[in-house]
């Protein structure tokens, strides 16, 4: 879902509104998350399904773009997670023929 947060975003952990602003952050990443499936004529809805699709997706090189960005956000300093560092850059870009 990171991937779809464009514009990077900084989580404090220790902020009397974290939760609010993970909450926020989310529902911003899940409305750009299916604009995406939209355009790429998915009608995916179920978190099952969506997860399919976004394999499919990902496997197939469409998710390059969103990687790329995320990394440059990421080395910008333009996100700030106070997640487990192992649950960041898990995904690369994919070669494609």
């Amino acid at each position: 879902m990171k991937l779809f947060l464009g514009e990077g975003f900084v989580l404090d952990g220790k902020s009397p509104q974290y939760r609010d602003d993970v909450l926020e952050l989310g529902a911003t990443a899940e409305k750009e998350l299916l604009s995406f499936l939209r355009e790429h004529e998915i009608n995916a809805r179920g978190a099952q399904n969506v997860l399919k699709s976004m394999r499919k997706l990902y496997k197939a090189g469409h998710l390059n773009a969103l990687v790329r960005r995320y990394n440059q956000l990421q080395a910008a300093g333009r996100i700030g997670d106070p997640a487990p560092a192992h649950t960041t850059n898990i995904l690369g870009e994919i070669s494609t023929p």
